[in-house]
């Protein structure tokens, strides 16, 4: 028996092709596996999606309004941006009426609003301000005066607008009617 026929015997037939001095061990596959980990990890990290924008949490009776400084009390008013800072951060903002956050917004250029929510009058949900139906009228008592109330659905607009005799308006609307008020306030 020659040197080269007892060391092939302890090999596996699959490798009996290659010659025994061609083949080397590869050290290296502990190394590229951990590398591979590794970087796996790292791009997963880079491709974390911000997370979603939700309306912050309200403590109703201790939370001040943003706007005024009273406090949140009457949550069928209440309203709330998050807001991007030029560094990056998220900030939560509560108001307690929507004509406090429609103020603020107006007066306060230093970020990125992000999302903007408000409570329906009638369920005491929180919407996405964009797809809601506003009501705005004299007779409808918010913390400060506003007379702007929302819902989630045009007839639970149209129901409260009739029982307060006021005018269903989108946000534009009443965004371009708190700032007509504000120009008029501020030219007194």
């Amino acid at each position: 028996m020659n040197r080269f026929t007892l060391l092939t015997s302890f090999v596996p037939s699959t490798r009996l092709a290659a010659p025994l001095a061609a083949r080397r061990p590869n050290t290296f596959t502990p190394i590229r596996i951990t590398l591979s980990i590794l970087f796996t990890i790292a791009l997963a990290g880079c491709q974390q999606k911000p997370s979603a924008v939700t309306p912050p949490n309200i403590q109703y009776g201790q939370t001040p309004c943003e706007g005024c400084g009273m406090i949140v009390s009457d949550q069928r008013f209440a309203a709330a941006m998050i807001i991007e800072m030029p560094d990056g951060e998220r900030r939560p903002a509560a108001f307690d009426d929507i004509g406090c956050m429609l103020d603020y917004e107006r007066e306060h250029r230093d970020g990125t609003v992000l999302a903007r929510f408000v409570k329906d009058v009638t369920t005491g949900q929180w919407l996405p301000a964009e797809k809601a139906n506003f009501i705005r009228g004299k007779s409808i008592q918010s913390p400060m005066a506003s007379g702007i109330a929302a819902t989630a659905t045009p007839q639970a607009a149209e129901k409260f607008a009739a029982d307060h005799s006021a005018s269903i308006q989108t946000l534009t609307q009443i965004t371009q009617a708190a700032s007509a008020a504000s120009s008029q306030a501020a030219a007194k």
